[in-house]
């Protein structure tokens, strides 16, 4: 074991939460809290406000109409959903230095935002509520991936280097070498956060959706679905689903597959112009 990772809640407190994402969580906590308030956090924060308006206007997130201001976008969307972009948009400016040579900025979210239409997408097909979570859900499946790069970028290469000459699922090896994996590593972190439950358990099993806890069971499921119509790799360890059976998810193949090339890349420059 490489001990020069430390413990996984040690690694996580690298990474503080940014004062914007605490002033937001604040406001939402807040049972008296008004438009008004969302309004003025995010003027404080030009780019953001760019990314709130082109997302509310955006045929992606399927809004019922087209929006001018930064009041009317935040009305049309939501305080639970401007959460959820708030965070993916956060996430993508913390980890903005990550080392091209190994892991490419662009790419890394590029992916992130194609496991995210893929898990909105299957979450659309069961007909599941508060659909758009699940697109930041997808989109911060591997922030653990991220976060090592970020701080241990020659120890993360070396670990995704002997994944893949050994034919072995990178969580195996990252657990020999470190103590924990990108899966435990996110949701160590999305705690540090304090971001709600339903995120970083479902992060910690994205990869073993048969052995979670019921409760998070078909959230689970969704985020390793994600992961197999995004990214099929033979070093992934097939997990059974209990919300499609192969016939369907090859229809949803399909869906995700028209999605990914109808938005990715506009999700990715709205999304990014924060960091911009």
């Amino acid at each position: 074991m490489d001990n020069a990772f430390g413990s996984v809640s040690g690694f996580a407190k690298k990474f503080p939460m940014p004062d914007l994402y605490r002033k937001t969580r604040l406001l939402m906590e807040n049972p008296n809290v008004k438009l008004i308030d969302f309004e003025k956090l995010i003027q404080t924060e030009p780019l953001l406000a760019v990314v709130v308006i082109r997302m509310a206007n955006s045929d992606f997130w399927r809004f019922d109409r087209k929006v001018h201001t930064l009041h009317d976008a935040i009305a049309l969307v939501g305080a639970g959903q401007l959460h959820d972009v708030l965070l993916g948009s956060l996430f993508m400016r913390l980890f903005t230095d990550l080392p091209g040579q190994t892991l490419s900025c662009h790419d890394f979210w590029q992916q992130g935002i194609k496991r995210g239409i893929a898990a909105r997408g299957v979450a659309r097909y069961c007909r599941l509520p508060a659909d758009n979570r699940f697109f930041t859900l997808g989109l911060l499946l591997e922030i653990g991936h991220a976060a090592m790069y970020a701080k241990a970028p020659e120890l993360s290469a070396k670990a995704l280097r002997e994944s893949r000459e050994q034919g072995r699922p990178i969580e195996t090896v990252e657990r020999e070498r470190f103590g924990f994996d990108y899966c435990q590593l996110g949701s160590a972190l999305l705690r540090q956060w304090h971001l709600p439950e339903f995120f970083p358990q479902v992060v910690e099993n994205q990869l073993r959706p048969d052995q979670t806890k019921p409760i998070i069971r078909d959230a689970t499921d969704i985020a390793y679905l994600a992961h197999c119509l995004c990214e099929p790799s033979e070093t992934l360890v097939q997990q059974k689903t209990r919300l499609l059976n192969s016939h369907q998810q090859m229809m949803v193949g399909r869906i995700v597959t028209r999605e990914i090339a109808s938005h990715a890349d506009e999700i990715y420059e709205i999304l990014s112009i924060i960091y911009q």
